[in-house]
């Protein structure tokens, strides 16, 4: 909600979207700033250890992996600097250290090991599609495998469309509340999509950690995706304190 007396910073929106919202910051007399349009902003390079970007020939680093993170990073700092504006004492050395060491469980969280493990809640097309990226990008060489569970109320087609082309195995699993779908409810979607690789129905989600380490073998990478349920499951099984990191020398507990 933009309110009278504020300042408004979006992210990188499509022109439709950022024309409703300059028609709104007008209407509430509220000076609107876009990323991209009204303040410089460049994605950096992409590694696995982070996303580096650049505002207004500032460089910054945010610990969040994907390309995606560039653009919420660059917000981030737009923000603060809307604040500087405003008399608020805020370091740019701070912004540097707190985008640094920002962790965000469940959001492209990798887990250290062989195999590699990545948690992400991702539930919708686009963020499905953001993963895949991501996960194409960053971890080329590895054989993928996904694990998947999904609410009813979730677009499960979309989502699977997203995720489908960075798997290579695919398991559909359930969280033990109950709350995502049967995976035999699933598995009509993944044929749906056209997914021609080997699919797993396991609805324990620990028998399917299981599974899924050994069919990535030493070297592969697995992703548990498509429910924040799941990647909340997930961690308690994998011995994850809630929003803490794994700790160094994390090896896989199952």
């Amino acid at each position: 909600m933009i309110k009278p007396g504020s300042a408004a910073i979006s992210a990188p929106q499509a022109d439709e979207v950022v024309a409703v919202l300059d028609s709104v910051a007008r209407s509430q007399a509220v000076p609107l700033q876009v990323i991209g349009r009204d303040i410089r902003f460049r994605e950096g390079a992409a590694s696995r250890d982070g996303q580096a970007f650049t505002v207004a020939d500032e460089e910054y680093r945010t610990a969040l992996i994907g390309t995606h993170q560039a653009a919420n990073g660059a917000t981030a700092v737009g923000a603060v600097e809307v604040l500087r504006a405003r008399g608020f004492n805020v370091p740019r050395e701070a912004m540097r250290v707190g985008l640094a060491s920002a962790f965000w469980p469940g959001r492209l969280e990798v887990l250290p090991g062989d195999p590699l493990i990545l948690l992400d809640g991702a539930h919708n097309g686009e963020s499905a599609l953001r993963l895949c990226e991501a996960l194409k990008a960053l971890f080329p060489e590895r054989p993928r495998v996904v694990v998947f569970a999904a609410k009813e109320n979730k677009d499960v087609a979309a989502t699977l469309r997203g995720i489908l082309p960075a798997a290579d195995v695919l398991i559909l699993t359930r969280s033990a509340d109950q709350i995502t779908q049967p995976p035999e409810v699933l598995a009509p979607y993944v044929l749906q999509a056209g997914f021609t690789g080997f699919m797993v129905v396991q609805p324990d989600l620990s028998v399917a950690l299981r599974n899924a380490r050994t069919l990535a073998a030493p070297r592969g990478l697995i992703c548990v995706t498509g429910s924040l349920y799941l990647i909340g499951e997930a961690r308690t099984l994998l011995a994850l304190e809630p929003n803490r990191p794994a700790p160094p020398g994390y090896s896989f507990p199952l």
